[in-house]
């Protein structure tokens, strides 16, 4: 049986409820991967409506090192005129990295370690980060 490779995501996400995603791309001068407005449809639907607003910029591989995705996002973001949580109506800016294990559920080894740098870097963002692995 062909052994597939986790997917990997990467990216900076940026909440609120009455967060204006054009607003945050005209303040950060960067078009997101996807974004919503509340009460519209959520990305990819015509059917859910969003209930809060969401800026994503975002990364995916199957084979790219964690640590080199980070930092081509924070390439991507550069030096923002404010922090990220301080952006107006944003409740929640966070960078997450998403580990989705192969579907044969083979046992698959994945190390997640930032750098100084990059710890420093994402705290003069204003973002936390969280690891999701499913």
């Amino acid at each position: 049986m062909k052994t597939q490779k986790p997917l990997i995501i990467v990216a900076i996400y940026l909440r609120g409820e009455k967060l204006d995603p054009e607003q945050v791309s005209k303040r950060l001068n960067i078009r997101p991967s996807e974004s919503q407005k509340k009460g519209g449809f959520k990305p990819r639907s015509k059917r859910f409506i969003a209930k809060f607003g969401m800026w994503v910029l975002r990364l995916q591989s199957d084979s790219r090192p964690i640590a080199e995705m980070i930092d081509e996002l924070l390439h991507k973001i550069g030096n923002p005129p404010a922090r990220l949580d301080k952006i107006e109506n944003v409740e929640d800016a966070h960078l997450d990295i998403f580990f989705g294990k192969d579907e044969n559920g083979e046992k698959e080894d994945v190390e997640v370690a930032l750098t100084k740098s990059q710890v420093a870097r994402l705290n003069q963002l204003g973002l936390s980060v969280c690891l999701t692995i499913a």
